[in-house]
């Protein structure tokens, strides 16, 4: 199911009774007014749909908490909730039960919560993209991350980017062993200190690099510039 430039309307409890629905996309208007796309809370009933394998929200006004059901559906690959109108949410810990998720984006919302550590643990992720809201940042609430040594369970990780949040324990060197990164992209909102470790010359696959609102201590390493693949940093 794919519904573009939603203009108003909620998702129904009856979504639950289409037991064959493997996609849901639907993606809003784009527009700031009071009203705009879709709204209300995403259904309990979305339990029901164990063969959903992606579901995209875009451009809605999503209120409540994110279901901790949506989490046990255990075909889902792709989660992406982007532009929520400023409307809070969280993440729950029974995210971990995902152990198929490849894709998380969320993009512009507000989680009232930190990201739960259990995200380190799905080792099927490719991409994590957290946008937090940098516009209403100060005035509401403060999104953070841990970035542990864990990471390095996320061995197939390839697109990593954490904007407008919080780095509760700064950068582990351990994300530079991460050898299928393409693309690392880190704004934080605390001037976490941080300094290159020798490992970042195993990101060979390197293509993007961008460290924004850093402390940077003990410079740049010639090893950074023998990525031969890295166009942008």
């Amino acid at each position: 199911m794919v519904l573009e430039d939603v203009v108003s309307g909620e998702i129904p409890e009856s979504v639950g009774d289409l037991a064959k629905l493997s996609i849901i996309v639907i993606r809003g208007t784009g527009s700031r007014s009071a009203n705009y796309g879709l709204t209300g809370a995403i259904p309990e009933s979305i339990s029901q749909l164990t063969g959903l394998v992606e579901l995209e929200l875009s451009n809605v006004r999503l209120i409540g908490d994110i279901p901790s059901v949506l989490f046990t559906l255990p075909r889902l690959t792709r989660i992406i909730i982007r532009d929520n109108g400023y409307q809070p949410f969280s993440i729950s810990e029974p995210i971990s039960q995902l152990i198929n998720l490849a894709e998380l984006e969320l993009s512009n919302v507000e989680l009232t919560d930190s990201v739960p550590p259990a995200l380190i643990t799905l080792t099927h992720l490719t991409r994590i993209i957290i946008r937090g809201n940098s516009e209403y940042y100060q005035s509401y609430y403060s999104q953070s991350f841990s970035l542990t040594q864990s990471i390095t369970q996320l061995a197939n990780l390839a697109d990593l980017e954490l904007s407008s949040i919080d780095l509760t324990d700064g950068i582990p060197s351990e994300l530079f062993t991460l050898t299928h990164l393409t693309r690392v992209v880190i704004r934080t909102e605390d001037y976490s200190s941080f300094s290159f470790p020798a490992s970042i010359s195993q990101l060979t696959n390197l293509v993007e690099l961008e460290l924004a609102r850093l402390d940077l201590t003990g410079g740049i390493p010639s090893a950074l510039f023998d990525l031969t693949h890295l166009t942008r940093m």
